[in-house]
């Protein structure tokens, strides 16, 4: 039954694509199952799949409650093929994601995290979680510029402080400091509070 990731990939894309489509109901059982043999699942591996539903979603909230953000979207991808619907299975998908992307920058974690959370708010339009995971990552390539400002800033007071001190480099130097030292602190608060999403 082991499926490489591309051939996950290309079933899931698949069938996002078929979903945007569809009606908001979604594909039937039968529909994904029939999805799922076309691109080579077996009966007895789809059968497994459907048995197995709750265990890949508590392996999934284990691995990733336990940081293995790999491991914990391999299991929540093989609930997605069963139930893309499956609002906690989702939800999942999202945060594994979006911290997957905080970590290693790689645009398709972003992109799949707010893929996730779009479809979580589709499903339930008062999820806070799913609308401040698209809102972070909507700001997510901001950081290096909150770090640049505050320096800048900094700078600009430092360059006051330089003129009433009479030392214009020292005032400089301590202004751009502290600035940096503002940035790097927001920039990382901002990273926490991604990460605990």
């Amino acid at each position: 039954m082991p499926y490489s990731q591309s051939e996950i990939d290309v079933f899931v894309s698949k069938l996002l694509e078929i979903q945007r489509h569809q009606s908001s109901s979604g594909l039937s059982r039968e529909d994904r199952k029939e999805l799922a043999m076309g691109i080579g699942v077996s009966e007895a591996d789809w059968l497994e799949f459907e048995n197995d539903f709750d265990g890949y979603i508590q392996r999934g909230h284990t691995f990733r409650q336990g940081g293995n953000d790999d491991d914990a979207i391999t299991e929540y991808t093989a609930a997605f093929i069963i139930d893309p619907y499956h609002e906690e299975l989702l939800s999942g998908l999202t945060r594994a994601h979006a911290r997957r992307y905080r970590h290693q920058r790689l645009e398709a974690d972003k992109e799949a995290a707010k893929r996730y959370a779009r479809r979580l708010l589709e499903i339930n339009p008062k999820n806070q979680r799913a609308a401040s995971i698209i809102n972070e990552l909507k700001d997510s390539g901001s950081y290096p510029m909150v770090v640049l400002v505050a320096t800048f800033l900094g700078a600009g007071i430092g360059i006051v402080l330089g003129f009433a001190m009479r030392r214009i480099g020292l005032g400089v130097v301590i202004g751009a400091a502290a600035g940096l030292a503002v940035g790097l602190l927001i920039s990382q608060l901002r990273k926490h509070r991604l990460s605990k999403m």
